[in-house]
Formats: C-alpha cells, structure tokens, sequence
C-alpha cells in the first residue's frame, strides 16, 4: 500500500458525522444569521452542491463569503497576500498547504495540498511531499471541479473521492464523529478598504481565497482533524526548503509576542523534514490602532513602510521547553469565536529585526 494512503476504518471503528448529515438536509438560506452567510450556511450550499466552486464568485459575491468568516479575518487575508507576493520575489513558493493530526496522537500528521487552476502540483510540492512520506506522512492532493471538492493519495490521483465519500468512509482515521462547522463572530460590518484590497486583486484571486477558505472551514473542520494551515512552503535560491508562519500583530507593553499553540506543534510534525521560520510584521501605532481597519496603515511600500517592523524567529522543535509563560486572550482579541484562547508568551527580544524580507533572505543564503 502507498506511503501515503490511510487504510479506510470500518463503519465499526469510525462513527459517523452527524452534521454531515444535518448539512445535506437544512435548507441553506434558514442558516442565515440576519440574512447574512455563516459557515453553516456555505457548507450546506457546498455539501449540497449550489455553489460553483471552481468560480465560487459567480455564485455570491466576496463580501458574502466574507460575512461569514468576521471582521477581523478580512485584513489578515490582505496582510498574509503581500506576505506571500514579498516571499515569492526571491523564493519559490507553494502556497495552500494545511495540516491535521489523526485521533491518535502518536500516529502520523495528514497534510492536504490544495491545488488551485493557474498553480497545481509543482516540483517544489512534490520535493515537500516525498519529504513528508519519507518520515510515514500521509499526503493528499485536494482540488475543485464543478460544484465538488475532490481528494486523492499523493502518488494515486486514480484513488479521488469526493469530500462527502472522504468524510463517510473516513480512510485517515480522524475523529469524524467530533467534526463541525462552527460559524465565526459575528460581524456588524466589513472593513471596507480590506474588502476592496481583497476585490481589486482580480477574480482568480478571489475565487481562490473562497475556495481556501470553503477547504478549511467547511471540510477540514468538519472532518474532525484540528487542522490548521501552512502559510507558506519556500525553496530559496540556494534549493534550501522551509515553512513560514505569518502574522501581524500589536506591540506588546510587556516584551512578549503571543503565539499560537499550533506553531510549537508544527515544528514536531517538520522535524528532520524542513525547518519553520515564523514571520512578524509588527505594528507599529501600537494597542491604540486596534479596533480599525489595520490595512489603512498601508502605505505606498506596503508591509514595507514604515508604520511595521519585521521580525523573525526560527521556531524549532524543542521551542515548548525553551517558552512556557503562557497569555490568555479574552472576548473579541481570541480570535474568530470568542472565548477564551491560550497562547505562547514569546519575548520580544528572542525575535530577530528585520529591515524587510529581502534582509532575511540575504542571511539565510548560503556562501558562493
């Protein structure tokens, strides 16, 4: 059998979804919260196949889409693009990568590539991929034709089933019967210059943002893994492979960035396989810009200017014995549900100044 298939369970060993099936029953639009989309609602409207996914757009507009997912994503979306678009001037970069663990901790990761219309399955994918199944870990190619998601074993694109069949017969062993979409914070309104930064990038962009976002929060979610996504595969100049994790944040009063728990967890599961750099664009108007669009600080330099610093911190693999004060954020700052959420106190100090991406990139290149 392929390294990197899941032998599927039986319907003994694997109980069934039962929202799958509350998803395929509802009528979508009874969904709704005050008239606007929820997770909930997409989900029944992709599960029952009335959105097009290949050009999801056509089918509602970005700012339906974005309705569902809180006023708070809608700027990160823009921030982790120019990331992205900054990453790709002196990298290769394979983008829509996301990661589940199985229901036994001890057994090993499931990662999904999801493959988009203009950038499918590249050398660098597979270069990560046979990394990735040299250390026992399964690997899924995921893609969208028509109104359906597809899935496939890495090195079997023969073996495709649909999302619905992945979720029934369940062949990675993940906790399906846990499985849930769950609607995001409500959102009052949209930050409008996020929004028409996001739409002025042009309809592929949108429709692959919808795409992704339909991937994690209707699939991922409901199949029961605790995924969370990559933001970025890299390969320099120099063939040297890494991760990137991003995220823009807020000075903090007391010297520490809080993180994550995820990203002391994905170092783990990259261990002998490719080393993880987490990026920092920090903002520099500090706590007081909270609450407003945070792209209105862009300038013309973009995530360059000079309202953000950046910094970098390679997270490596015994990273959770090295950093053990944990933050706790509350309410509206715990991200897109609410609630309490923990988080890894980071020092400032353990963080490396950049004066932009291209300066990493000068460090990290090896000697000619």
């Amino acid at each position: 059998m392929p390294a990197t298939y899941c032998s599927p369970a039986s319907s003994m060993q694997s109980p069934q979804n039962r929202d799958l099936h509350r998803l395929l029953t509802a009528n979508a639009r009874d969904l709704r919260v005050n008239g606007k989309a929820t997770q909930r609602s997409i989900a029944a409207a992709f599960y029952q196949g009335l959105i097009d996914c290949q050009h999801p757009s056509n089918t509602a507009p970005l700012a339906a889409f974005m309705a569902a997912e809180g006023s708070r994503r809608v700027p990160a979306f823009v921030f982790e693009s120019l990331f992205v678009r900054e990453l790709r001037l002196s990298n290769e970069v394979s983008e829509s990568w996301h990661v589940c663990q199985p229901r036994n901790p001890s057994a090993p990761s499931i990662w999904f590539k999801l493959l988009s219309d203009d950038r499918g399955w590249s050398d660098l994918d597979e270069s990560f991929s046979q990394r990735l199944i040299s250390r026992d870990v399964h690997v899924w190619k995921s893609w969208y034709k028509g109104n359906q998601l597809f899935l496939a074993p890495a090195d079997n694109e023969n073996a495709a089933v649909s999302a619905r069949e992945f979720i029934e017969l369940n062949p990675c062993d993940m906790p399906v019967h846990r499985g849930e979409v769950r609607n995001m914070l409500a959102a009052d309104e949209l930050p409008m210059n996020a929004l028409r930064m996001l739409e002025e990038a042009g309809k592929p962009s949108i429709d692959q943002l919808i795409r992704s976002r339909v991937f994690i929060n209707c699939f991922l979610e409901l199949a029961g893994g605790r995924p969370f996504d990559v933001d970025a595969i890299c390969r320099n100049r120099s063939g040297q492979i890494f991760a990137t994790e991003f995220k823009r944040k807020y000075p903090s009063r007391h010297g520490f960035l809080g993180i994550d728990q995820h990203l002391l967890i994905l170092p783990r599961l990259l261990e002998d396989i490719c080393p993880l750099h987490h990026f920092v664009l920090l903002d520099r108007r500090g706590r007081g810009g909270k609450g407003n669009d945070p792209t209105c600080a862009l300038l013309e330099e973009g995530i360059n200017g000079p309202n953000f610093e950046w910094l970098v911190l390679l997270i490596e693999p015994n990273s959770q014995d090295r950093f053990k004060k944990v933050l706790q954020t509350t309410g509206l700052d715990s991200g897109q549900r609410g609630g309490v959420r923990e988080q890894i106190a980071i020092p400032r100090s353990a963080f490396s100044v950049l004066k932009s991406l291209q300066d990493f990139e000068l460090r990290t290149q090896d000697p000619a």
